[in-house]
């Protein structure tokens, strides 16, 4: 999995964007943090997350259902699995991140 800690913009609905930071991605999911308290109980929301930095253009825009969030002394990690995966940044990852 790979690590990015570009900006993120989550809404769980168009009128509600929310700010945060990426932790984690892979051609399946992704992970982002926020300190914002509407994600401390929304497991199997759905969820747009842009990343406008992301260095892959197929993955500035994610699309996923929230299957967990974690709270670490106030700041939420949110887990969401995508639809569908997406080889573009299954790739990415292979290549800047794979051990």
């Amino acid at each position: 999995d790979g690590v990015d800690t570009s900006n993120a913009f989550a809404e769980l609905n168009p009128d509600d964007v929310y700010e945060g930071t990426m932790v984690n991605i892979s051609a399946n999911g992704f992970a982002f943090q926020t300190r914002e308290t509407e994600f401390a109980d929304c497991k199997g929301e759905n969820i747009i997350v842009k990343v406008p930095d992301f260095p892959v253009e197929q993955g500035r825009v994610l699309e996923g259902t929230i299957i967990r969030s974690t709270d670490n002394a106030g700041t939420h990690i949110v887990g969401c699995r995508m639809p569908e995966d997406r080889i573009e940044i299954g790739n990415y990852v292979s290549r800047n991140y794979s051990e």
